[in-house]
């Protein structure tokens, strides 16, 4: 399906007493790519859209958990956070699970994991964030309390520049009818789904992404708390120098900004404060 413009685990944790939403058209329409699924996030059977040298393909990133405090914002699923999604869903398919337990579990699994979720569970710790929500690590946001957040992509599904590679933020996404398109249809009505949950941004493309929305009034810029650096390795120089664990005149790259990552840090540690 091609077109131009589209207008580690489940844990033990009962979400029988969670209020989620999963809408299963997409799942439905891709389900025997879901099953069949070996390992090729880029397989036809699961494209979207495509517009230039841009892709997206379908992975199961729709569930969303009503009872969430706080929305964690990212880019888009990558190809590793896709293809662990699409095995989980298959997985649970495969034992008898209904769709929406299949797109649960994948969501769970697939959200954020892989060696960038050690990243972002660091940073989050960094800054107070589990105190200010009521756990005592990170780590149990994405365990046992799983209820609390909910994940999410500002391109809610995976996007690729030039065949494989994941997308970055280049091209600009407000210059691209297929991505302006995507946030608009699938990452606006989910943040309005949640009314009274803060959001919190990854990295430079989801913050500038929410301020773009907030100006043209699409959210409330006062629910967004802050942002840090996004959590993929390739983004290690800047985490660590948010995280304090690399001494800044020992910074191998003039690009970082040391003295900006730090101030970003504050001012979320203030906001959550104050939250």
């Amino acid at each position: 399906m091609t077109t131009n413009t589209p207008h580690d685990r489940m844990t033990s944790h009962t979400w029988s007493n969670t209020i989620a939403h999963t809408n299963t058209t997409l799942f439905d329409q891709f389900s025997n790519a879901v099953r069949s699924f070996t390992g090729d996030v880029h397989a036809p059977s699961l494209r979207m859209h495509s517009e230039g040298r841009l892709s997206v393909s379908y992975a199961p990133f729709e569930w969303v958990n009503r009872e969430a405090k706080l929305i964690i914002v990212g880019i888009t699923p990558g190809a590793l956070q896709a293809a662990n999604a699409l095995l989980e869903a298959k997985r649970h398919l495969s034992t008898g699970a209904s769709d929406t337990e299949a797109i649960q579990a994948a969501k769970l699994t697939g959200a954020f994991s892989g060696p960038m979720r050690k990243n972002l569970l660091a940073m989050l710790d960094k800054v107070g964030l589990p105190k200010w929500i009521g756990v005592t690590s990170a780590a149990e946001l994405f365990e046992k309390r799983a209820d609390l957040i909910q994940t999410a992509s500002v391109i809610q599904y995976p996007t690729f520049v030039d065949g494989k590679k994941n997308y970055n933020g280049t091209p600009d996404l407000r210059r691209s009818p297929l991505l302006r398109g995507l946030v608009k249809d699938y990452f606006v009505p989910m943040i309005a789904s949640l009314p009274a949950a803060r959001i919190l941004a990854l990295g430079d493309v989801p913050w500038n992404t929410l301020q773009w929305l907030a100006d043209e009034g699409l959210i409330d810029r006062s629910r967004v708390l802050g942002f840090t650096p996004h959590p993929s390795p390739a983004n290690n120089e800047r985490i660590s120098c948010f995280l304090e664990t690399m001494r800044l005149d020992a910074l191998p790259s003039k690009k970082t900004d040391a003295v900006k990552l730090l101030q970003m840090r504050q001012r979320l540690e203030a906001a959550l404060q104050c939250a």
